[in-house]
């Protein structure tokens, strides 16, 4: 039939050449835009990309901190995860603090669900106030590294800083808890319970582990005698201790609403708990990060510095300065001045000798008379 007519033939030629696109022009659209479906959607997901990039820069951030915080040669999270593993410390509060990020995550979730405010509010409050526990956690962390050209003396002090961070949390959690209960006394404030008890059975279940694995830190003749290590436990401690005693106070009001009396045991616990417990810490720690010298220490110095002032050939002992690096170990300085005729090795070794047996790291000066005496 093409044959009979041509001219028809010519003009099907002709619009099939015209149908065919330029050559340049589809290359450089094939390789700028998607391919599309019969449908026009587009099979290349911008969304995902987008993704990845916010992910990598969140990673590499991560990183960044990672090599402030524990130094280069710490940086994955594979030795970050040895370091806490051989640790029984540092392995206990990490499974503390993923067991009650657990309980957290369960209670936010069934508020979402639910539409409760109060388990929203609840769970984000308790995720706030686990936060001094993760400083505790990375304190442990810190704390093995050796001393350096920055620190000396080493990395003992960040645990002192944890502890002095969590006793200051909690006394102003016991403050504002205790301020809370007198206001709903005093002005007979509803208050949501419903749905709670059991997350708080939960969570007073996750408590009871902690205080078991966390013992220890309670153990010993004290916090100011028992190192950094041991004040961070204690502090670790009390905060499970007081987080405890919170959700007991709320299971007695969920039971007795309608007591004044429940109101009244609430403050009346935070307020022990403030005094008696947090704040003997909180002047302990307060204290050694201010170097102040150990009032418990002060007489044992005393006799120590006497003793060095009667060795043969000391004239005086002066410019004793001696102060707390961490709870149960003393730095400190010491001037000596001897007769021109003593012999400074027999002083030196002496006055080291003992020192040794309440500082640590001791520094003596000696300084011989110019006049025989």
């Amino acid at each position: 039939m093409l044959a009979e007519n041509p001219r028809a033939a010519k003009m099907l030629g002709s619009s099939a050449a015209d149908s065919v696109p330029f050559p340049s022009l589809t290359s450089s659209r094939s390789s700028s835009s998607p391919a599309t479906t019969e449908t026009g959607s587009s099979t290349w997901n911008g969304g995902a990309v987008r993704r990845q990039r916010i992910v990598l820069r969140w990673t590499r951030a991560v990183q960044a901190l990672a090599r402030r915080v524990l130094g280069h040669d710490q940086v994955s999270l594979a030795r970050f995860s040895r370091t806490a593993l051989n640790d029984d410390d540092s392995k206990s509060l990490a499974l503390y603090l993923v067991m009650t990020y657990s309980v957290m995550a369960v209670q936010f979730l069934s508020g979402c669900m639910l539409w409760n405010i109060g388990l929203v509010a609840v769970s984000l409050t308790k995720l706030f106030d686990s936060t001094v526990l993760v400083a505790s956690l990375a304190a442990m962390m810190v704390s093995k590294r050796p001393p350096d050209s920055a620190f000396s003396f080493g990395y003992g002090r960040f645990e002192v800083l944890a502890s002095f961070t969590t006793s200051c949390f909690l006394l102003f959690n016991a403050f504002f808890t205790c301020m809370e209960s007198l206001h709903v006394l005093l002005t007979n404030a509803p208050i949501s319970m419903h749905r709670r008890v059991v997350f708080e059975v939960i969570g007073l279940v996750v408590n009871a582990f902690g205080a078991y694995r966390f013992t220890c830190g309670r153990l010993g003749e004290g916090v100011t005698r028992s190192g950094a290590r041991q004040a961070n436990l204690h502090c670790v401690y009390l905060y499970i201790l007081c987080d405890a005693l919170s959700r007991i106070v709320f299971l007695f009001l969920a039971f007795f609403p309608e007591s004044s009396l429940s109101y009244l045991l609430s403050a009346i616990c935070n307020a022990c708990v403030a005094i008696y417990l947090v704040w003997p810490v909180f002047i302990h720690t307060s204290l050694t990060l201010l170097q102040a010298r150990p009032t418990e220490e002060a007489d044992a110095l005393r006799r120590c510095i006497r003793d060095i002032s009667a060795f043969d050939g000391v004239l005086e002992c002066r410019t004793a300065n001696f102060w707390s690096l961490v709870p149960g170990d003393l730095v400190g300085t010491l001037h000596v001045r001897i007769r021109s005729d003593a012999s400074e090795a027999a002083v030196l070794d002496f006055a080291h000798t003992v020192l040794a047996k309440s500082a640590r790291h001791p520094t003596i000066q000696i300084d011989k008379d110019s006049v025989i005496e």
